[in-house]
Order: C-alpha cells, then sequence, then structure tokens
C-alpha cells in the first residue's frame, strides 16, 4: 500500500516497539529512515541481546527490511547537526531514548520546538506514572493479564508466552499516533508532540478481553484459551498438529461428518474431558498427510502445524 507515499519518517528507537510502528509505516508506503549510533547500533543487532539470544539478530532484519539505515557517530562534534539535515527533510520522528542523549542530539522537546514547523514527533517511554523502566512481561504483568495466564498453573516455574504481546500492540499504537499526530499537525500548520507508552497501550488494548467481572469468575476458561472442543489444538499420529476453530455449527457438522466422531453440534461447547478425548483419539490415529487428504478442497477452519 502506498497511502503514506512522499511521507518520510525519521526512526530513533531501537528493539521493537519503534522499529514495529516504523517498520507498519513503511509498509504503508512511508520512507523511513532508522538512525543508530555507529558503535552501539541497535541492541537486537549489536550487544547483549545478540549475545545472549541469536533470534534477536532475525528479529532486527525482520523489523526494518526496506528502511534506510544511516549510523552517525554519536560522539561526533557534528552530530546535531547532522541530525538536523536529516529532520529538516522529514515530515515525523520517532524518539525513544534517555533525556541526557536527546539533549546531546539535539532532539530534546525544547530543541525541536525552536528548530522546526510542522513536524509530528512521537517520544516513547515506558509509561506515564513513575514506572520508567519496563519490558514486555512488567506490561501484560501490571494490567493483570497474567493472571489470565498463571491461573491453575503449579509449577514453580513458568514460561512467559512466546511472543511479545504488548510490545507488538506498542508497535502498532505509535504507528497510529504518528499517523494522528501527522493530521494534526498538518491541520493546525505546527508542530505536534505526543508521548506513546507501553503500560498505558497494553491496558487500553487488552483489558477489555479481560475486564474485572471475568477474573471474580472461579472458572477463567474460554473459548480461545481451550475450553471447548470445537476450538483447540490435537496431535496427529506422526506428532504433528491440527488447530481446529470449528466454532459455527456448519463448521462443525462437517467436521463431525468428515471424521465420525458422532458428537452432535449442541455438543462442540461441552466442556467435558470426554468429548476432547474422543475427537483426540480419532486424530491421534491419522497422520496429517491422511487427514489433508480426507478434507481435501473443504474449508472448516482447520490449520496444519508442521
Amino acid at each position: 500500500m502506498s497511502l503514506l507515499q512522499g511521507y518520510t519518517v525519521i526512526d530513533f528507537s531501537h528493539r521493537l516497539p519503534g522499529p514495529l510502528g516504523s517498520l507498519i509505516l513503511k509498509q504503508l508506503g512511508a520512507h523511513v529512515i532508522k538512525v543508530e549510533d555507529v558503535k552501539h547500533q541497535d541492541p537486537f543487532l549489536s550487544g547483549f541481546f545478540k549475545e545472549f539470544d541469536p533470534s534477536f539478530e532475525s528479529w532486527y532484519q525482520e523489523l526494518n527490511k526496506g528502511k534506510e539505515i544511516i549510523r552517525f557517530d554519536y560522539k561526533s562534534e557534528h552530530i546535531q547537526e547532522d541530525v538536523q539535515k536529516l529532520i529538516q527533510k522529514s515530515d515525523a520522528v520517532i524518539i525513544a531514548m534517555g533525556n541526557k542523549l536527546k539533549l546531546k542530539l539535539g532532539i530534546d522537546q525544547e530543541t525541536l520546538e525552536n528548530k522546526y514547523a510542522n513536524k509530528a514527533f512521537i517520544d516513547l517511554k515506558a509509561s506515564l506514572t513513575e514506572k520508567n523502566n519496563m519490558h514486555d512481561l512488567n506490561a501484560m504483568s501490571e494490567i493483570g493479564l497474567m493472571n489470565f495466564y498463571l491461573h491453575n498453573k503449579s509449577e514453580k516455574v513458568v514460561a512467559p508466552p512466546f511472543l511479545p504481546t504488548s510490545g507488538i500492540a506498542f508497535g502498532q499504537q505509535i504507528a497510529t499516533d504518528l499517523i494522528a499526530a501527522l493530521l494534526k499537525s498538518t491541520k493546525e500548520s505546527k508542530n505536534t508532540f505526543h508521548t506513546s507508552t507501553l503500560l498505558e497501550t497494553a491496558e487500553n488494548i487488552f483489558t477489555p478481553f479481560w475486564p474485572k467481572n471475568l477474573r471474580e469468575l472461579e472458572n477463567q476458561k474460554y473459548l480461545h484459551n481451550g475450553a471447548f472442543p470445537c476450538y483447540s489444538f490435537y496431535k496427529t499420529h506422526d506428532s504433528k498438529y491440527i488447530g481446529v476453530a470449528a466454532v459455527e455449527e456448519r463448521f462443525w457438522i462437517e467436521f463431525e461428518k468428515l471424521f465420525k466422531f458422532n458428537i452432535p453440534s449442541d455438543q462442540r461447547f461441552n466442556r467435558d474431558q470426554k468429548t476432547f478425548n474422543k475427537i483426540s483419539d480419532i486424530i491421534s490415529s491419522l497422520t496429517i498427510n491422511q487427514i489433508k487428504e480426507k478434507l481435501g478442497d473443504q474449508d472448516l477452519c482447520i490449520s496444519f502445524i508442521e
């Protein structure tokens, strides 16, 4: 899509949320210039993140695909001039760094207000509260969503969910905030400054799905976390999995007919483990290729995890 063709965004952020936000803008057609320190670069590419977990380098490559990468010497005596030239030709700037470095680069709010006009500036922070340091796990814990994940677990150590959910949501919020700030600066013909925060993003986006009235209920199993046999993962004979989401009656009827479970459609919301076991016994007797052959070209909300 080229909805933002002709716009230039400067990205002074690193790791996940900011680069994801600018990636979304790039995918919408904006020219994105990611700025890094020539020595330290992005921690996902160079530094202790990369050293202890090699997956971060792959994330860096994906999050910054198609962007123009410029590396400045942040200790150079000309650094403010270099940054100023770059921002002059931009429409919007994403900033994620401490106040000391902002001053050094000349991208603190006071300097930006005095040097530029009609631009959108998005400043990234952990939260609007006193909490200045936070990762995805902290944000999801602070808003109470981890209570849902940890419910009824008995292990002494529990691995977090695989994807950094609130960080991903934050990246999308950054892109949304920047577009809104661009609209405001264009309409009012002046600079627009906005602070985007991880914690408040997580709270605004996720708490509607885990409100207080649900937290008070004893049973915390719902459709999306495996309460019903019509929406779950089942292991095949060759140790693969199929994802079944036959929630609607028409999908369930065809699903049941195909595999001969003998489970009526009104039982697809039966929480009894016997219903799960009935399906599992049949799926586990078939390889994933046999299941594919059975399904043919039928579209029954069934996916293959290989």
